[in-house]
């Protein structure tokens, strides 16, 4: 009997001794889930604080291009910038907007005024230079500069090829080499800008010249902008290029066709065929990313032109530009463009003279 007691007793002792154990194992999982999840909500505050002062840091890059761009041509601003850990590689610039990368996600700010150069992120203080050209701003060091920061041309149409020249010095600022690129985009059916040279080597503190001719093509008229950007290895200043061809002398430029007629005679004396000018439909698209493929489609209803679709690469700001000869087509068109998961069109009509 008494046995029977000393082991009644031990079983409780060991039972008790059992839920002690199992209780504080619960305790322990239980305050090691409330510790875990107390970790990912104090990660998920500080990651949004952070993009926070990504995003923060960004505004104060564009507000500074803005004041550098307001105070006109020859201005200086240096803006000190923080930026917050996750922020990674270059700040670039793709049509005049400015992308920074925090923890893989690209944030972007617009701005309506061209922006060239680049910026080196990375976490602490960073010292950025910006630069006004007037009509642009460039972001970064200035490693050139030029002699100009603005073309003009200015023509009467011919019936005859003409040619304009002018030039660019570009200088050198650094103790150091600096490989030029250039990249022209004045997109016309009417004229050509080249350069000469195109793309060299500019030793330190080295001055070249850049001799640009514009080839303007007979009977031509109109006005045309466009720019020339000069590039080294990470900055680059942009160039707007502004031709203005003007009808002058009484000449008759540029027309589809003419009807000259008199008291006794209403028939046409000079047809269509007399003059150069074709129905021409130039095809524009900006915002994409550069160098990339997008399919271009241009339909009819539901038909698509000869040579439509077709793919074709952005330029180095995401732009593509191509001109289609619409003769002998009058009709209502749809011009499409697609990458991925983006499209955009625009619809226009060919009437008829």
């Amino acid at each position: 009997m008494v046995n029977d007691q000393s082991s009644k007793k031990s079983l409780k002792k060991g039972q008790g001794g059992l839920e002690y154990v199992i209780l504080f194992s619960f305790t322990i999982v239980f305050f090691a889930i409330v510790i875990y999840v107390a970790n990912e909500q104090l990660s998920i505050v500080n990651k949004q604080q952070r993009l926070e002062q990504a995003k923060l840091a960004l505004k104060e890059i564009a507000d500074a291009a803005t004041q550098a761009y307001q105070q006109g041509a020859g201005a200086r601003v240096v803006k000190n910038v923080v930026f917050p850990n996750g922020v990674s590689g270059e700040g670039e610039i793709i049509n005049n907007t400015i992308h920074i990368v925090f923890e893989g996600t690209d944030l972007s700010y617009p701005l309506d005024f061209p922006l060239t150069g680049r910026i080196t992120i990375k976490p602490g203080y960073q010292e950025i230079i910006f630069t006004s050209y007037g009509s642009s701003i460039s972001i970064g060091t200035a490693q050139f500069s030029l002699s100009k920061y603005y073309l003009s041309f200015q023509a009467c149409s011919s019936s005859s090829n003409q040619s304009i020249n002018d030039s660019i010095q570009i200088i050198n600022n650094n103790n150091e080499s600096l490989m030029i690129d250039t990249q022209v985009n004045l997109s016309s059916p009417y004229l050509n800008l080249t350069l000469s040279p195109y793309s060299f080597n500019l030793s330190s503190f080295e001055t070249r010249t850049v001799n640009t001719t514009l080839n303007i093509y007979a009977n031509s008229i109109g006005t045309i902008s466009g720019y020339i950007r000069f590039n080294s290895s990470n900055y680059s200043i942009l160039v707007p290029v502004a031709v203005n061809i003007e009808s002058c002398g009484g000449q008759i430029s540029n027309v589809s066709y003419i009807l000259l007629e008199t008291y006794k005679d209403s028939n046409y004396t000079i047809p269509v065929t007399n003059f150069s000018t074709e129905p021409l439909v130039v095809i524009n698209t900006t915002g994409w990313y550069p160098f990339i493929n997008i399919t271009i489609d241009l339909r009819n209803g539901s038909s698509s032109m000869p040579g439509y679709p077709k793919t074709v690469e952005t330029n180095s700001i995401g732009e593509y530009s191509e001109i289609w000869n619409a003769t002998g087509m009058p009709g209502s068109y749809t011009v499409y463009a697609n990458y991925s998961i983006y499209n955009v069109n625009y619809s226009f009509t060919v009437e008829p003279c």
